[in-house]
């Protein structure tokens, strides 16, 4: 299992969790914090026709005071006016009923609901993905936007352990660690200090670049682009990463971007 490390000031704990907990009202509500880290196992994909696939392993972490939860319903999401091919995606934001500002999931039960978007069938993977959960985007280093694929479906899972000790972070994976939980109405989520990782062989995980030229690019991925996840911080939802790309090698390269 990889493990990365997320630094957290402990004395600023109790401060940091009281405030990214506080709700709507008096009531102090849990919610996710989700982050991006850096994309790694970068390739080039050449297809048959030649054209080419920037893939990469994507991982999106949660440092919150609370889980990313998110449930499925019965309904049409797309108002296409059918039931089989979508269900419409809710957010539980759960209330510290005992007031000691740390998520403990046997006590604080209570939840508000958030309607969030939507869950589809993904055909390539074979199970329901929460969508628009991430955006990849391929930037010239003056900021001009190259390629992207801006709607990346995610089955949202503890797969790795991120940060041990954090407040309210269960010891071991709560929302499963495999795809056998991601059917139409399974509860998807990922635990406080865990994460959720695409690697890149998995459909979906690349950008298109056919025609674009050898060169120095920023890579950005996203988590929640359109900012309808209810979280503590929407500002580090993004990961970026200067890279090389020359004939059919990518390379990362030192500095910002």
């Amino acid at each position: 299992m990889r493990r990365f490390l997320i630094v957290v000031l402990a004395a600023a704990l109790p401060a940091t969790l009281g405030t990214a907990a506080l709700g709507a009202g008096s009531s102090v509500r849990f919610r996710p914090n989700l982050q991006t880290l850096t994309p790694t196992d970068l390739s080039i994909e050449v297809l048959p026709n030649g054209h080419k696939k920037l893939r990469l392993t994507n991982e999106v972490s949660n440092v919150g005071a609370g889980p990313i939860e998110l449930k499925p319903r019965k309904k049409d999401c797309d108002h296409d006016g059918k039931l089989q091919n979508d269900r419409t995606a809710f957010q539980r934001v759960y209330e510290d009923a005992n007031a000691n500002g740390v998520f403990d999931r046997g006590t604080d039960v209570t939840f508000h609901r958030h309607k969030v978007g939507c869950f589809e069938f993904d055909k390539a993977h074979g199970h329901w993905h929460f969508q628009d959960y991430a955006r990849y985007e391929l930037f010239e280093l003056d900021g001009t936007l190259v390629r992207q694929h801006a709607k990346v479906g995610f089955c949202l899972l503890d797969t790795d352990q991120v940060a041990i000790g954090l407040p309210g972070e269960p010891a071991s994976a709560y929302y499963g660690t495999d795809v056998s939980v991601c059917g139409d109405l399974d509860v998807q989520g990922v635990s406080v200090g865990w994460a959720d990782i695409y690697q890149a062989p998995l459909p979906g995980q690349s950008i298109g670049i056919a025609g674009v030229p050898d060169g120095n690019y920023c890579l950005v991925s996203t988590v929640d682009p359109e900012n309808l996840v209810h979280e503590t911080d929407e500002g580090d939802n993004e990961a970026r990463l200067q890279i090389q790309i020359t004939g059919d090698a990518v390379t990362t390269v030192p500095g910002s971007c």
